[in-house]
């Protein structure tokens, strides 16, 4: 959402931004001055079970919403509504919008920015189908398709709202890097940002290929599968080798992000020992993270999608950064942004994942990559700020 709030500010609107407090946004949204920040409140007891902390969490998320947008934020004209999730603000949002409207405050809008679908979200949460999933649907289905416009990121979402959901009139906004927040300019050197972040002991005197990967360490990504992936590569190196001495190159791969899988996978890799290969884990501030992409060699992508149908804003990122990338292959929605041989190469299992190691760590590794090197290097980029004025300011001008 900072995205559009950037966007929209820069198109002339006022905008608040409702949201949980979590790490500090970009400093272009915390410095606009058309942009005000407001931050709801979540006091919960890590302890309570899951059923209690949901449904505390969505009577404190309803009542929080309805008291903004009623008696906080005065002549609002508009609701913008990422989701997932949902629940509630989806429905708080619409009965919002026409509440205002039944008491004369003017002519206000409610637009859904379908990033994925909440239900398929929330069954891939609680393991698959049950009577509170298909609440769920209903819910998003009833409320969500009486909103005043609708933007989503992909084709197949589009037909699908279309067919399944009945709501017609959807426009596409692809998730496209931010071309002005992705310049970077630094004379760090690769060896140089690892040392400052994780220390000289990574350094020696073997070539070096970085990787990236970025993650917010939820159920839908198998981030072991690197992991997996490494334990093969790691073997068939070894025993390939001509001397069994010691290898010519070392991978490093860095993994950035937070969330609530990161300590399992910290244990299973601290038990893990490899010749060839370095895995860590880190958060990273938007700055580093924009430096980690343009000094990487190749990027790693194990987006698994819950509906199907939705794309990953870090591909994005990476495509923005024109580095090739090692892509989850979870269906042929990818294929609408992900050009296999182009923009890096598709895998479905760690065995795909460990042979691509191998050629990465190969002498002559770019003979391997040279096509998608070179259609990286020389394809024009598509900016968000294009796909915003064409596919989504419409929406907003049309007051």
């Amino acid at each position: 959402m900072q995205f559009q709030s950037l966007s929209l500010a820069d198109a002339g609107w006022q905008v608040t931004v409702l949201a949980y407090k979590g790490h500090a946004p970009v400093s272009t949204v915390l410095e606009s001055p058309a942009i005000d920040i407001r931050y709801l409140h979540d006091h919960l007891h890590t302890r309570f079970p899951y059923f209690l902390k949901g449904t505390f969490r969505l009577v404190n998320l309803t009542c929080q919403l309805f008291f903004h947008l009623l008696f906080r934020i005065s002549d609002w004209e508009m609701v913008l509504v990422q989701t997932p999730p949902a629940i509630p603000t989806i429905p708080v949002s619409l009965i919002a919008t026409r509440s205002a409207r039944l008491f004369r405050r003017g002519r206000k809008r409610l637009i859904i920015d379908w990033h994925n679908l909440g239900f398929t979200k929330f069954a891939e949460r609680i393991k698959g189908d049950s009577f509170i999933t298909r609440m769920y649907r209903w819910i998003e289905t009833y409320f969500g398709r009486r909103a005043d416009g609708h933007l989503c990121v992909s084709v197949a979402m589009r037909d699908f709202l279309a067919r399944d959901l009945g709501i017609d009139h959807v426009s596409i906004l692809y998730d496209r890097p931010l071309l002005s927040q992705m310049q970077v300019s630094s004379s760090e050197s690769r060896e140089d940002f690892i040392t400052r972040l994780f220390g000289r002991d990574l350094i020696d005197h073997r070539s070096l290929r970085l990787l990236v990967s970025s993650t917010s360490w939820t159920d839908d990504e198998d981030m072991e599968m690197i992991l997996r992936a490494a334990d093969l590569a790691d073997v068939r190196i070894s025993a390939t080798s001509d001397d069994g001495g010691d290898p010519k190159a070392r991978m490093v791969i860095i993994i950035t992000g937070e969330g609530p899988n990161r300590d399992t996978f910290e244990r299973l890799r601290s038990a893990r020992s490899y010749q060839h290969f370095t895995i860590l884990s880190a958060w990273l501030t938007v700055k580093d993270y924009r430096l980690l992409l343009a000094l990487s060699d190749f990027g790693i992508c194990l987006h698994t999608s819950s509906s199907g149908i939705d794309l990953p804003m870090k591909l994005a990122d990476m495509m923005g950064a024109r580095l090739p990338t090692l892509t989850y292959n979870y269906g042929p929605t990818l294929l609408e942004r992900f050009q296999d041989g182009g923009d890096g190469h598709l895998f479905l299992t760690e065995m795909d994942l460990a042979t691509h190691f191998c050629r990465l760590l190969d002498e002559d590794w770019v003979s391997h990559y040279a096509r998608v090197i070179v259609e990286m290097d020389t394809r024009p980029l598509e900016s968000w700020e294009i796909g915003w004025k064409k596919e989504a300011l419409p929406l907003f001008e049309n007051r």
